[in-house]
């Protein structure tokens, strides 16, 4: 198909969970060429969308039509096998393989009825050389940077000859260079006439990928747009249902640095935390940044009393 055709076009797709229903009368097209934005709050409806396009959920009523034919729902490998990947937010790939057996997984390259390990990394090395992916056909998966694993998943799906890839939320775990550089790689991806479903929280990528975007409320679209017919300000109503100027209320309060409610003094748990020390006062808040592995989570658990530091103090109220 040329850019601009239409791979998918979503008529009135509805689902409903105990007479509760989360998908109401969805419509959703989604051309070649083009990056299709979802946003909504959480359960809007968003992973539901998902589900259904891939397979893992039947759909109460509704057409879906790919690549010109009207199905009614999908066997959980069908969607594959017509061109359609999801690539979600935990990474699905065997962490003990390597980079080539995790693109080829299934589909083997063999000789005399074993694994050709020679032809297969060549062979994946030359699918990740040209989409510039720097990556050894060869590593270990689980050696490999949260940004790398995401690309890994769009060269399996690559691979596969996907026509349509959903993502979901690919850049949560993932630092500024890293989701720049991924945004990079959507871009050749839609020169190449891939159509692209992209699931976001962070309304500013929204803005920077999108050439369309569908805003869903409680299981309902509120609004579809081109990206540049529409503002932020739109955006966030429609998903929320008020002005965003009606979110809340900035508050003034004084802090007293001397009133410390919570010290962490060289508090160390091998081997992520390691001799951190900071200071919470009254009416403060303190935001904690890092990537995925930076130590954050297991300093929370530490302070919380989950886990045991093996150094250091923590000092609440002087106590």
């Amino acid at each position: 198909m040329g850019i601009g055709d239409v791979l998918l076009n979503i008529r009135g797709i509805t689902k409903s969970y105990g007479g509760v229903t989360v998908l109401k009368d969805m419509d959703f097209v989604l051309h070649a060429g083009e990056v299709h934005c979802i946003v909504g709050e959480n359960g809007a409806g968003k992973s539901t969308f998902i589900k259904a396009l891939s397979g893992a959920i039947t759909p109460d009523y509704g057409d879906m039509t790919v690549f010109g034919k009207t199905y009614k729902r999908f066997k959980p490998r069908e969607p594959i096998i017509l061109g359609i990947s999801t690539i979600y937010q935990d990474v699905d790939l065997v962490e003990t393989l390597t980079v080539a057996d995790n693109i080829f997984l299934g589909r083997e390259f063999q000789r005399a009825g074993l694994i050709d390990m020679k032809l297969q990394n060549q062979k994946a090395q030359e699918i990740l050389d040209s989409l510039g992916i720097s990556m050894p056909a060869d590593s270990l998966v689980e050696t490999l940077s949260p940004a790398q694993k995401q690309n890994l998943q769009i060269v399996k799906a690559l691979h596969r000859e996907s026509r349509v890839l959903i993502m979901d939320e690919p850049t949560a775990s993932l630092g500024e260079e890293e989701s720049d550089a991924l945004v990079r790689m959507i871009r050749q991806l839609t020169d190449r006439g891939i159509g692209i479903i992209y699931i976001s929280h962070y309304i500013e990528e929204v803005f920077e990928i999108a050439d369309t975007i569908t805003v869903l409320k409680n299981g309902e679209v509120t609004g579809c747009y081109p990206r540049e017919d529409c503002t932020h300000e739109l955006i966030i109503q429609k998903m929320v249902g008020r002005k965003a100027s009606l979110f809340y209320r900035r508050e003034r309060f004084d802090i007293n640095p001397d009133d410390v409610l919570l010290e962490l003094k060289s508090v160390t748990r091998a081997p992520l935390v390691q001799n951190v020390s900071l200071n919470l006062r009254r009416g403060e808040i303190l935001g904690i940044g890092g990537l995925v592995g930076s130590g954050r989570t297991e300093m929370a658990r530490v302070i919380f009393g989950k886990d045991w530091m093996l150094g250091g103090e923590i000092i609440k109220e002087g106590n």
